[in-house]
């Protein structure tokens, strides 16, 4: 059987966690074929901007897209969607509310939010195993957590979930734990390596991806920005 191919024409194209899912088996190409028709895909790219929009101080216009999009999802949500595609948008959601209450400094609203995101994360794999490339948002979102606990000022959680982040990458301790068991780093990592890349712009992303050294120095670098204090909101 062939499994349909996802094109990228840059390589953050190719880099988006899902970007190979379609083709590693008929599972994941039924899901993408869902996740696209049933619009989740735009909503999950509105949240995105949405985001990209307060990363640039436009914070007004980037919750508006946000409560925009959501507004779709619910929408959506009335074709009786499996969680493993409906979700997958919703973390989209709520990693990008919980963006939006840091830049106010609603710290504890943006914390539950992060806990609303990590919680779907579990349930769309423990729906879907062969997601098992979603949990790399897991350690991203921990690195947030740090984020809001140095606004609330309490070092030691920060210095926590910096670690527990920091333990992710490294394999040490799971990305996250669905309801059949655990995915650790070498199980994305492993997801990669089992792919063919159909042009230079996979190929190179694929070097990305599986490049575990260049992947650490990456995130100690975010870890180091997530402990300054912010004399204005620092961007996650």
């Amino acid at each position: 059987m062939s499994l349909p191919i996802k094109k990228a024409s840059k390589v953050s194209e190719a880099m988006v966690w899902y970007h190979f899912v379609p083709r590693s088996s008929p599972e994941g190409a039924a899901w993408y074929e869902q996740y696209k028709a049933s619009g989740c895909e735009d909503i999950a790219i509105l949240f995105d901007t949405g985001v990209a929009m307060m990363r640039k101080r436009q914070v007004a216009e980037g919750k508006a897209l946000l409560d925009k999009g959501y507004r779709q999802l619910e929408e959506a949500g009335r074709q009786h969607l499996p969680s493993s595609v409906y979700g997958v948008a919703e973390e989209g959601y709520w990693s990008g509310i919980a963006y939006y209450h840091y830049h106010v400094e609603q710290f504890e609203q943006a914390r539950q939010a992060l806990d609303s995101a990590q919680r779907i994360v579990n349930a769309a794999i423990s729906e879907a195993p062969f997601l098992s490339t979603f949990a790399t948002r897991c350690h991203d979102l921990c690195l947030h957590d740090a984020r809001v606990s140095r606004g609330l000022r309490q070092w030691r959680d920060m210095w926590r979930f910096i670690q527990q982040a920091r333990e992710m990458v490294r394999g040490e301790r799971p990305l996250c734990q669905p309801s059949w068991g655990s995915i650790y780093m070498e199980d994305a990592l492993s997801f990669f390596r089992a792919v063919e890349p159909e042009n230079d712009v996979e190929r190179e992303a694929l070097g990305y991806l599986l490049d575990e050294e260049k992947s650490l120095t990456a995130f100690e670098q975010r870890a180091l920005g997530a402990t300054l204090i912010p004399t204005a909101i620092i961007p996650w």
